[in-house]
């Protein structure tokens, strides 16, 4: 089990689910770190919680994308969510779902 703090939200995974994606971020920080954070520790990472929950989600979910995306209380533009996704994707080196966002963006 592995503890994450996204943005202040918390999220709690398996170090399988984070290494879905190999080489992306999550994979390598998930090795990394994984005996301090195993032992009880929590990794922080200053992202977008909202976006992270899709993120987890698609790499729980074999890398596969669900099409509905979560309604965000203070911005239910779903455009700006693709964009936040797609941002967050990038950075934590999901290809797949990078390319998923920017083929929705243009549509």
């Amino acid at each position: 089990i592995i503890r994450l703090n996204v943005g202040g939200q918390h999220f709690i995974t398996t170090q399988t689910t984070l290494c879905a994606v190999e080489g992306s971020l999550l994979a390598n920080m998930s090795r990394k770190y994984a005996q301090p954070i195993k032992i009880g520790g929590e990794l922080f990472l200053d992202r977008n919680p909202i976006a992270f929950g899709v993120i987890l989600d698609y790499l729980r979910d074999g890398c596969r994308v669900m099409v509905d995306l979560p309604s965000n209380k203070h911005n239910n533009d779903e455009t700006t969510l693709l964009q936040r996704l797609r941002t967050d994707a990038d950075y934590f080196g999901l290809p797949g779902l990078v390319l998923y966002c920017d083929t929705k963006l243009r549509s």
